[in-house]
């Protein structure tokens, strides 16, 4: 038993963070978000104790918080492309195509049906499609301010910044972790809805 408790185990709150379960590009926003926080960790172990120390650990633990973001978001991405890969765009136009042709010359009702269905699953990926662009723009756009928030915190740490800019600092990190989960709510939601009619 004391053999056991005395075995190390990783209680990093990012552990379970596996940027192979995603595709690309998600898998290197996870991939980025992930090494900006070890390069944090191999800065800050320099730092001495004291007030700066104290604050410097604190700003970790909301980069923790914004790796795991990250890796929601990702985690939803993924899924939300998987979801949009199965409609097959080309398959659809090319049934609209042959509905269209023949309602020329067929005043079937049917047939409007069929057309009114191939368009919405048409549309349907569209709204994916801007939904997935758009996440991964505001991703890209949350990773760069991710990464030069840890950049000004290795900064402090390495005690060439103004100890006063700590407060700043983590600011910014609440405010890149806080845009990450407003982020990850609204995917949540768009792949709650339009991935499960699909």
């Amino acid at each position: 038993g004391r053999v056991l408790a005395a075995v190390p185990r990783n209680t990093s709150p990012t552990a379970d963070v596996d940027p192979s379960e995603v595709d690309e590009p998600w898998r290197h926003f996870v991939v980025d978000a992930l090494d900006a926080r070890r390069r944090f960790d191999d800065t800050i172990g320099s730092t001495a104790s004291g007030p700066l120390l104290s604050r410097l650990r604190t700003i970790a633990d909301r980069l923790d918080d914004g790796v795991l973001e990250a890796w929601r978001i990702a985690r939803r991405g993924h899924t939300l492309s998987r979801a949009r890969d199965r409609i097959d765009t080309e398959a659809l136009e090319a049934e609209l195509a042959e509905v269209e042709a023949r309602r020329a010359h067929d005043d079937d009702p049917r047939l409007v049906q069929v057309e009114e269905s191939v368009r919405a699953q048409l549309a349907t990926a569209a709204r994916m499609d801007g939904v997935i662009a758009d996440a991964q723009t505001r991703l890209r756009l949350l990773d760069a301010r991710f990464d030069e928030a840890v950049t000004r915190a290795i900064e402090l740490s390495t005690g060439t910044g103004p100890a006063a800019h700590a407060a700043s600092v983590g600011g910014d990190v609440d405010g890149v972790v806080t845009e990450m989960e407003d982020l990850r709510v609204a995917l949540e939601e768009v792949s709650t809805s339009t991935v499960g009619t699909t």
